[in-house]
């Protein structure tokens, strides 16, 4: 089994291979948080993590020319239609039924699978709910999530027929952890950067709609309620917070200006 993965999905992989007795190879960008990276390591025997620094190739490209070797599999993450599939079928109605219906979901895109299923949802169903996939500008890094270029060059999946240019928003990484970081003062869980990096976009995204008088066109019985889309614990990532966060003095702040930090 061979994959291109940053993370998460890997780390599932591995354990179902592992399960299986299925050798496994999980190929992941060379500047991976090392506490992913160490989290499917300690699985042992027939699970390997390989970094990857080739620039002339990406993860997901090498993932795929490899698995198309004799007696090797890539499942693609980033053009298998069962990545939306699973998302609308499982996913959507579980955040539907504890949310209800609200105005925006904002989600930080890796492979553009979690959004295209959400979207599928909402279409099938008839939902007021806009879908914001959040990408990264470029040459910015959060662990999970891709810019533009790089959705472009290695997605295939057909989220083009869901989602324009302007459906899209662009974060940065700085911001990302620290907004993460705040969120754990009212949050029952302790998430990761890229639910910081979900949370910056969904702020942005109201800031744009605010000052072009478009606001009140978000509004569902006269509010406007935002779900922002998790998908991953800080552990992973506890040097990198403390790096992004004890650099900057705003992490002391007892009532930050949230916006400030978003834009």
């Amino acid at each position: 089994m061979k994959e291109a993965t940053s993370g998460n999905t890997g780390h599932g992989i591995a354990k179902i291979c592992k399960a299986l007795g299925i050798r496994c190879q999980l190929i992941m960008p060379a500047g991976t948080a090392r506490g992913k990276t160490n989290a499917i390591s300690v699985m042992g025997a027939g699970i390997e993590v390989v970094l990857h620094s080739d620039p002339g190739e990406t993860p997901v490209e090498r993932a795929r020319r490899e698995g198309a070797q004799e007696g090797c599999c890539n499942l693609d993450q980033y053009a298998n239609w069962r990545n939306p599939w699973a998302q609308k079928t499982y996913l959507a109605p579980q955040l539907f039924a504890a949310a209800g219906t609200v105005s925006l979901v904002s989600v930080a895109s890796g492979t553009m699978g979690t959004c295209m299923g959400l979207k599928q949802y909402i279409n099938e169903h008839g939902l007021p709910t806009r879908v914001l996939p959040v990408l990264l500008t470029e040459h910015q890094e959060v662990p999970g999530a891709r810019p533009l270029s790089k959705v472009q060059q290695d997605i295939k999946l057909p989220w083009q027929k869901l989602f324009t240019l302007d459906d899209i928003e662009l974060g940065t990484r700085h911001p990302s952890f620290l907004l993460a970081y705040y969120s754990w003062r009212v949050l029952p869980q302790m998430l990761g950067p890229s639910f910081g990096l979900a949370f910056q976009g969904g702020l942005r995204r109201i800031q744009k709609e605010k000052l072009a008088g478009r606001l009140d066109a978000l509004r569902i019985d006269g509010k406007i309620d935002v779900v922002l889309v998790g998908a991953d614990s800080y552990l992973p990532y506890l040097d990198l917070f403390l790096g992004e966060t004890q650099s900057d003095e705003r992490h002391t702040y007892e009532n930050p200006d949230l916006l400030a930090l978003a834009v």
